[in-house]
């Protein structure tokens, strides 16, 4: 069971690990190119607003940044269409989410869903946060306790779907980039 967390503003999140392949990486000309695909894919951690709402999981242009995605080498998708009005989205392809499932204080377990095609928001979008959409959550049974105030997804065993549970040391996390002086908040 993967766990959700609730904001101060009522909307749950959860944090996850995101897994890119180097195809994504790349000008369209490498893509194809065996020692591409042979690059370790690059992961980092994400924080998802769980939305029912939203059709499609996507990456939010900030956390695309600090992921070190390129948009301009990303294909063009059609957009989607929100409460705040239309967006231009960029096609990631064949990534992993890892939805944390249980932290100790050694290890972390996640919960990996591959995903086929998610979106990623553009420069014009950059106060939205990453969103846990319908194509992943569909896989899912949105499980609450009203007395312990907790949510969790549980992953329904007879929906299609490739998925793995892996565990990791807690020191072998991928960090988030830290923010140095010269930077401004």
């Amino acid at each position: 069971m993967c766990k959700l967390y609730l904001a101060s503003d009522g909307s749950l999140h959860t944090g996850a690990i995101i897994r890119i392949p180097a195809t994504n990486l790349v000008a369209p000309s490498l893509k194809n190119h065996k020692l591409i695909k042979r690059i370790e894919p690059k992961e980092g951690y994400v924080s998802f607003i769980v939305d029912t709402g939203a059709d499609v999981t996507c990456l939010s242009f900030v956390d695309a940044r600090n992921l070190e995605i390129e948009t301009r080498y990303l294909e063009q998708d059609k957009g989607v269409i929100g409460i705040g009005g239309e967006c231009c989205t960029f096609i990631l392809k064949d990534i992993e989410i890892g939805l944390l499932d249980s932290i100790t204080k050694d290890e972390v377990q996640f919960h990996i869903e591959k995903i086929a095609v998610t979106d990623v928001l553009d420069e014009k979008t950059p106060k939205i946060s990453s969103i846990l959409g319908n194509d992943i959550l569909k896989r899912f049974d949105i499980v609450t306790d009203r007395v312990k105030g907790e949510a969790t997804l549980k992953r329904i065993p007879t929906v299609p779907g490739k998925y793995r549970i892996v565990s990791r040391p807690l020191r072998l996390l991928p960090q988030t980039p830290k923010k140095t002086r010269k930077q401004k908040k």
